[in-house]
């Protein structure tokens, strides 16, 4: 028996239905006994949202049956309150405990030179202000808000494996749990510039790990003998001697001393135009100008590594580097396709339950995902997403004998390798033909 798919069943069982009516104690939303439990008002949610991430209450109360939970409309939303939010909380926390990786990993050459690939991000939802003592947002105008909730990601591309932390939304991305976090060695951490931070990358590189990043403006870079660079200059000598790729060794910092292999590759005319413009709308979004030195810098894709040219070559560091995006196209997946932003309620804390009751649907998701599909370079989350939740009533069913819910997790397994793979792209490849046939496409 595949022992991926026993592992996530007994952890959808240990969290939805042994934790669930547990912590429903602890936070007070049980406090005597009734037809509503604790596991069957987290079933009824989460597998509601996993079928339809938008629906009515109505809806919600007809997915409860499922779950032996008959209650009106009208009494279903009275229990949207504070206990039930911190409910929906701590259930969530207890499924973010869980570390499921796919027992097959991605066989894709690049990435099998390292023991984990690991990508690292953050997003942040925005919450009705009234929630601000729980979830302290940045500020309360534009785009910014009183209340937010962040979720610091890590991703590790060649297991699945998924570690998520909840944060403030004022909390600082370059301070968040698992940007300090310690992984093994002979690990690579691709990073943003939110992560960007000397002496940790020193720290990283001293235990073992690797890392990439972009280069952080106004970081101080040294050739070997000490002499500072002055970057601007030197990428406009190379562009005047017609030099389109090229790496050097250096030293970052005035302080950390920090070595690394320094990556140019000169952008096209119009892809340099669109990184001005992006830096100016981001600049002006805060209220800056950007500087002259920092728009030079826009001719070039600059990276940094501490991976060795034996290790990684010049057009790997930038493929890998490109891949980052999926840790985007994964917050998009929560975004977009699972609404998790999205409600039809006034009431903060019905908003607050639903947010971590998606959140917790979507954890379930990845985690079927990696019962027998993320070994597939080509799979599409999408539609594995569709897949899940065409059959998520038969999962709902499932959900207390454990038997039926591994006959189901091995037949969802099978089903995803029909109609669940992205198509090939000749114009703009996916990420995947990149990884497998090479940098050439970008």
């Amino acid at each position: 028996m595949n022992s991926i798919i026993v592992t996530v069943a007994k952890a959808l069982q240990r969290v939805v239905n042994e934790k669930a009516d547990e912590l429903a104690k602890q936070t007070g939303f049980i406090q005597r006994v009734r037809k509503i439990t604790g596991s069957n008002f987290v079933k009824t949610l989460v597998f509601c949202f996993l079928q339809n991430f938008t629906p009515s209450v109505e809806g919600i109360v007809r997915s409860g049956v499922s779950h032996e939970l008959e209650i009106s409309a009208q009494g279903f939303h009275k229990r949207f309150n504070e206990e039930a939010a911190e409910l929906m909380k701590e259930v969530l926390n207890e499924a973010l405990k869980q570390m499921i990786e796919a027992q097959n990993k991605v066989a894709i050459d690049v990435l099998s030179l390292f023991t984990k690939v690991c990508l690292s991000d953050c997003t942040v939802i925005n919450l009705d202000d009234s929630l601000h003592k729980l979830w302290a947002g940045t500020g309360g105008t534009g785009n910014t808000s009183k209340a937010a909730l962040k979720i610091d990601t890590c991703l590790e591309l060649k297991t699945g494996r998924l570690q998520c932390g909840l944060l403030p939304g004022k909390h600082s991305d370059n301070r968040s749990p698992l940007a300090n976090a310690e992984f093994e060695k002979g690990c690579l951490r691709i990073q943003d510039l939110g992560y960007f931070n000397l002496e940790r990358m020193k720290a990283q590189a001293d235990r073992g790990e690797y890392w990439l990043s972009r280069y952080q403006i106004n970081t101080s870079v040294f050739d070997l003998h000490g002499e500072k660079i002055n970057l601007v200059d030197f990428l406009f000598k190379l562009k005047q001697a017609g030099v389109y790729q090229y790496e050097c060794e250096v030293v970052l910092g005035v302080n950390s001393q920090l070595k690394a292999r320094l990556l140019l590759w000169r952008l096209p005319g119009e892809a340099s135009g669109r990184a001005r413009a992006k830096m100016k709308e981001n600049a002006a979004n805060k209220g800056r100008v950007p500087t002259k030195e920092s728009l030079a810098l826009c001719d070039w894709k600059i990276l940094l590594t501490n991976a060795t040219p034996e290790l990684l070559e010049f057009k790997d560091c930038f493929l890998l580097y490109s891949v980052r995006w999926q840790i985007e196209l994964l917050f998009k997946l929560w975004k977009s396709h699972g609404k998790l932003a999205i409600s039809n309620s006034e009431n903060p804390w019905r908003n607050l339950c639903e947010l971590y009751a998606k959140f917790l649907a979507l954890i379930v998701q990845h985690w079927l995902v990696l019962t027998g599909f993320w070994h597939v370079p080509e799979r599409s989350l999408v539609k594995a997403g569709q897949l899940i939740r065409e059959q998520s009533s038969r999962l709902a069913v499932c959900m207390n004998n454990l038997d039926a819910l591994v006959s189901f997790l091995t037949d969802l397994s099978h089903r995803f390798n029909i109609g669940c793979r992205m198509n090939k792209r000749k114009k703009h490849p996916n990420t995947y033909q990149q990884l497998i046939d090479g940098y050439e496409f970008s």
